[in-house]
């Protein structure tokens, strides 16, 4: 899975072109398969997308990373440390500026 949001992403052959416009995904590449490999794509306003894993043999479970970073954020306490009325560093388009000032408007949050 890659979420960077500065620096280079892992080349990815004709698959760069659409991750202009949606930066984030994730990757999952079976041994037998290689080098071709599941590409699921989004960007920062989408929902994470459920995904297939791999197990041993032809069996397979659906992956639903939603609930596990909801987990972790939770767990985490990240909502303490975090001042979601700033907007993050390294910076995000305007767009995507603008759709997250929106977001903490409706969240209660003053803007910094």
């Amino acid at each position: 899975m890659n979420l960077l949001r500065k620096g280079k992403n892992p080349p990815l052959g004709e698959e760069d072109r659409s991750l202009a416009e949606t930066p984030y995904y994730i990757m999952v590449c079976r041994t037998k398969e290689w080098p071709r490999a599941d590409l699921w794509t989004f960007g920062i306003r989408d929902l994470f997308p459920d995904f297939s894993l791999p197990l041993r043999g032809k069996q397979q479970i659906i992956v639903n990373l939603r609930k596990s970073v909801d987990r972790a954020f939770e767990e985490g306490r990240y909502h303490q440390d975090i001042d979601y009325a700033k907007l993050p560093n390294p910076p995000v388009r305007e767009a995507e500026a603008a759709w997250m000032r929106e977001l903490t408007k409706k969240a209660g949050h003053r803007e910094a």
